[in-house]
């Protein structure tokens, strides 16, 4: 339990009255909290549109699937690409501006393009706000010349109990044309750490699954750090064929999506690849 000298302890002293109010209101709010107004110190100045680029910030890792002849191993490079780009999608900016901020909301057609140059050659975006009530933003992300595109709409809805709870409306679907196979991929749903000190950062939470149209299954857990132990921003997956069981695992993955994570053989308990977000130089767009 927090005291009453804890609740604003990050706020700036001429923002705490206001961030009282609004932990006040969130806790009697009915509705989907993303509708309401918050105070100006928590606010971003990025538009939620932009998000989209999260996902191919690395673009050496997302087209590393597409020249992986083994369907096996594919699935896992494709599960590695997921896991690291969960840094960016939900801590980069916590990390850069020392809390969560509450995006902008779009305006309905909102289009936000650009494009990665780099050893991966190009790659590009599009992404448009298509819904403003519930506000929905949909994407593409490809890369010509290795055959690879994302695309995938999302949209959240929160909702206040102990803490604020996002659940994660939408999918991704990643197709790879040399072997035109598709990846299913589902939003894991988060929660807000941090609202009471006013230092409000993202935790993942329950699990998402990636399924391909090869054969293959990841299921991925989060969980955070509990009142007594247990690392912040921790993960385990596995992936499995898709008519077998978890039990059945040809890799497993443990880690903190905010650092360092290691893909294994659970047969040989071998480390096959490893990945730090932490090294791992970001393309700017």
């Amino acid at each position: 339990m927090s005291n009453s000298k804890d609740e604003g302890a990050a706020v700036p002293p001429q923002a705490r009255g206001s961030w009282s109010g609004f932990l006040k209101s969130i806790a009697s709010f009915n509705g989907d909290l993303s509708s309401m107004t918050a105070p100006p110190f928590i606010l971003s100045t990025t538009s939620l549109v932009e998000f989209s680029s999260y996902w191919a910030e690395h673009p050496s890792v997302f087209i590393a699937p597409a020249s992986e002849p083994d369907p096996a191993k594919r699935a896992v490079l494709v599960l590695k690409w997921f896991l690291s780009t969960l840094k960016q999608q939900y801590a980069s900016r916590s990390e850069k501006l020392g809390s969560e901020k509450k995006p902008l909301n779009p305006f309905l057609g909102e289009l936000f393009m650009g494009r990665w140059e780099d050893e991966a050659g190009t790659t590009q975006l599009v992404s448009e706000q298509v819904s403003h009530h519930p506000p929905v933003t949909a994407y593409c992300i490809w890369n010509q010349k290795a055959g690879i595109r994302l695309s995938g709409y999302n949209a959240q809805k929160a909702s206040f109990s102990r803490t604020i709870n996002v659940k994660q409306i939408g999918h991704a679907i990643l197709h790879i044309d040399a072997y035109n196979e598709d990846y299913l991929i589902t939003l894991p749903s988060l929660h807000i750490e941090g609202l009471i000190m006013g230092a409000p950062y993202v935790e993942l939470n329950r699990c998402s699954y990636i399924t391909s149209s090869s054969g293959y299954t990841a299921k991925i857990d989060y969980s955070g750090k509990g009142w007594v132990s247990g690392k912040k921003n921790t993960f385990s997956a596995v992936l499995y064929p898709s008519d077998g069981k978890e039990k059945d695992a040809i890799y497993t993955v443990d880690g903190q999506w905010t650092d360092a994570f290691s893909i294994k053989d659970p047969k040989t308990k071998k480390i096959v690849d490893e990945y730090d977000p932490k090294i791992t130089k970001v393309t700017p767009l």
